[in-house]
């Protein structure tokens, strides 16, 4: 048996058993709340309960310590139906998050993320819900560490980004009838953003859209954003978010930031010279996702060798030393127009609309390899394209 599977067997069932405890216990409060009211005794309970659920950073309590689960492969999900988990009126707000370790070089160390499709499934249990906040849903792109080990342990597994994105429109597909008539109003910031540069824009990227064609993300994004009137999202989308066959008619205040990298592998931008890596590659698409891009495919003699330089060269890992090619600074042309025209005709469809942006931004540092191709360097200020 896969003692790796088992062990993530494990820990999603005590990461299930300590919602449902905690829906639980809110759930006998109301009762007690309600027979006490029944008694003329004074309700104990507000009648809007704002309910916050903080995943803590991994413990070693019961585990062994491992860089495996410092950086874990696999977020957290659900082991029950929605349906099996306590119906909770009088929730109107839900806040969903992962701790995170700031103090930390590599801040999502010991960081426990959870499944794209967790807070769907956890809003369409409280009937009465009118605000979702996602402050932090884990998406990121590799960072360019320069120790191999560090690559290694915080890699993305394309394949895991992959199924965890259909899983998000998969979830919003399956609970159209069970999302909240009451919910105005919505937080969902994928990824983090960082004062320090920290991508590589010229590494091949996944193809998250292959071999279906379409983005579930921005698929289900623009069927959630049909029920709101206020939405902060922070997500690498395509045009499919803006569907004019899904008119947005309750929304007044909508905020977008979309990452500059497509979900497809390719960008929305390139370098000052036209620098664009990725339209080397067939249809200037990322690469795509094969049986080897499941960790359980990996190969075992890879992560036999970074175990083994980690061990020996630890104090050098400290997270840090880092090498960073962010100069993709020019709009391309084909993919920006896109997305900008998309929008455009998606706001006619917005009667109620009070204010919108659209917007990304972008960072100037070059690698000192691709420094030396330029004469005169670009602005070295943070620039942004903004479709307000």
């Amino acid at each position: 048996m896969d003692i790796y599977a088992e062990a993530r067997s494990r820990i999603f069932a005590d990461f299930t058993a300590q919602i449902r405890g905690l829906l639980g216990a809110l759930e006998s409060s109301q009762v007690l709340d309600a027979q006490a009211a029944a008694d003329g005794k004074p309700s104990m309970l507000e009648k809007n309960l704002a309910l916050t659920i903080k995943i803590q950073r991994q413990s070693f309590d019961r585990y062994i310590k491992c860089l495996h689960r410092s950086y874990p492969t696999y977020t957290l999900s659900l082991t029950v139906f929605p349906a099996n988990l306590p119906l909770l009126p009088g929730v109107t707000k839900l806040r969903l998050f992962s701790a995170s370790n700031d103090a930390a070089a590599i801040r999502f160390h010991d960081v426990r993320p959870i499944w794209l499709r967790v807070p769907l499934e956890l809003l369409s249990r409280f009937p009465d819900l009118q605000e979702l906040d996602c402050p932090w849903l884990w998406e990121r792109l590799p960072i360019p560490f320069k120790a191999p080990s560090l690559r290694h342990y915080t890699q993305q597994w394309a394949a895991l980004l992959r199924d965890n994105r259909r899983q998000f429109g998969n979830a919003v597909e399956k609970l159209q009838g069970q999302i909240p008539a009451s919910l105005a109003k919505a937080r969902l910031w994928f990824w983090r953003p960082s004062l320090l540069p920290e991508e590589d824009q010229g590494e091949p990227l996944p193809d998250l859209l292959w071999p279906l064609g379409e983005d579930s993300i921005s698929l289900g994004l623009c069927t959630l954003a049909s029920y709101l009137e206020e939405l902060n999202l922070r997500a690498f989308l395509m045009p499919h978010i803006f569907n004019p066959a899904v008119p947005w008619t309750r929304m007044r205040r909508l905020r977008i930031e979309f990452h500059p990298c497509q979900p497809e592998g390719d960008w929305y931008f390139t370098g000052p010279f036209g620098e664009n890596p990725c339209a080397e590659s067939p249809k200037s698409r990322g690469f795509w996702i094969q049986l080897e891009d499941y960790p359980s495919h990996a190969s075992r003699e890879e992560g036999a060798i970074v175990d083994d330089e980690f061990l020996t060269k630890s104090e050098d890992l400290d997270g840090s030393d880092r090498e960073p090619d962010m100069f993709r600074t020019e709009p391309l042309t084909e993919g920006i127009q896109s997305l900008l025209v998309a929008f455009a005709q998606a706001l006619s469809n917005m009667p109620a609309l009070e204010e919108a942006e659209l917007f990304a931004y972008l960072t100037w540092k070059p690698s000192e390899k691709r420094k030396i191709d330029y004469v005169e360097d670009p602005p070295t200020t943070r620039a942004s394209i903004d479709g307000s």
